[in-house]
């Protein structure tokens, strides 16, 4: 598997990470609840994931010439949304809320849409949906459990916004290293 699939997936999971990490911090959670989370985001950042992807595999033939250019453009338009993101100071407590299975629905989906418009980049470039698929699930799963697990340890929000910076600054360099890529082998 090439390094920058490890780059999307690492990118992919850290907002998980950091909605984890608040959830842990503002609720207590039981064991059966951390795998509940940790299940849900990890499942709707896959499933999305795999959506996006043939959803755009049904606009890659109509596109096929600009293809690559517009999965850039989408990774440039997740990266810039996320580093956006990190400086939104509109989250409550009320919002982490994960013991409330419609928030945990709703928190899974929206870093999963995330997953939805990578998938769709990433079938633009032409590369396959298996094994990248599995190690996105795998990923995002032991980052929620990590991220619920250090926020009721440190109880610290100021660094969740370290990891939404990251996850911008990690899509924007891997849609520079795509693009350096296709200009390298054209």
């Amino acid at each position: 598997m090439p390094a920058y699939h490890l780059l999307l997936a690492i990118a992919l999971a850290l907002p998980i990470f950091s909605v984890s990490m608040k959830s842990g911090v503002f609720r207590c959670q039981s064991f059966m609840e951390l795998l509940r989370t940790a299940l849900s985001m990890a499942v709707f950042l896959s499933l999305l994931f795999v959506a996006g992807w043939f959803v755009s595999g049904l606009l890659r033939n109509w596109v096929s010439s600009i293809g690559w250019i517009l999965g850039i453009s989408l990774l440039l338009i997740l990266g810039l949304k996320l580093l956006f993101y990190t400086f939104d100071k509109r989250g409550t407590p009320s919002l982490y809320n994960v013991g409330n299975i419609s928030v945990l629905i709703a928190l899974s989906i929206a870093t999963g849409m995330n997953g939805f418009v990578a998938g769709m980049a990433y079938c633009m470039l032409g590369v396959g949906l298996f094994p990248l698929i599995y190690f996105i699930a795998v990923l995002a799963l032991l980052f929620s459990i990590f991220g619920i697990v250090l926020g009721k340890m440190k109880g610290n929000l100021r660094i969740t916004r370290f990891f939404d910076l990251a996850s911008g600054i990690l899509i924007i360099l891997l849609a520079a290293i795509v693009l350096l890529n296709t200009i390298y082998l054209v």
